[in-house]
């Protein structure tokens, strides 16, 4: 039977990947997942659950909170596709005014890390086309940069963004870039 439900049960469940689930950047510089993020174990807790083993799907209801290392990613529901006993996709959804989130720690090629946020009423990662995709009060911040919009689509492989504008804004973005301090004291050239 490739369907099993787990309705009604308060379970944390573990599933073992070996992968990384989720890197993005919305600096133009260089930055990466923490690499010890990819090898640790991926934990999913859920007041339900169901699978279908056959079509390569799961879907986690209430309070859904998924952790692999420095990355945590929560929503009211969570799917996830699989492909090769990878998850090639997953999308996570928000209620009423509790967004899903998404997070995880960078480092810099200089060296250092800093966090990336992400929320939106749905959160879709296509890991096959390294996109993310932020929608309905989309947010994306780094460190003292942040993007708001209606939808941000985020691509990792390129490390490109567009953001689509806020309803009530007269559809417009909104960004936010603090200046770089050199060593000096001075604000440094963007």
């Amino acid at each position: 039977m490739p369907f099993v439900s787990l309705a009604g049960q308060r379970t944390g469940i573990t599933l073992t990947l070996l992968f990384r689930l989720l890197t993005a950047s919305v600096a133009t510089e260089t930055a990466w997942a923490l690499p010890e993020d990819r090898n640790k174990e991926i934990h999913i807790q859920a007041d339900s659950a169901d699978f279908d083993q056959k079509a390569g799907t799961a879907v986690y209801r209430g309070r859904v909170v998924m952790t692999q290392g420095t990355i945590r990613l929560t929503g009211d529901l969570v799917r996830l596709w699989f492909k090769d006993k990878s998850i090639d996709r997953l999308v996570a959804q928000g209620k009423g005014q509790l967004p899903a989130t998404y997070s995880e720690t960078l480092t810099h090629r200089e060296g250092g890390a800093d966090t990336l946020h992400a929320r939106g009423q749905t959160i879709d990662y296509d890991r096959t086309a390294q996109l993310l995709v932020l929608e309905k009060q989309a947010h994306l911040e780094r460190g003292d940069r942040r993007l708001k919009g209606d939808r941000i689509v985020y691509n990792k492989h390129s490390q490109r963004a567009s953001a689509k504008g806020l309803p009530g804004q007269d559809g417009r973005i909104q960004m936010a870039l603090q200046p770089r301090s050199s060593a000096a004291g001075t604000a440094a050239s963007p």
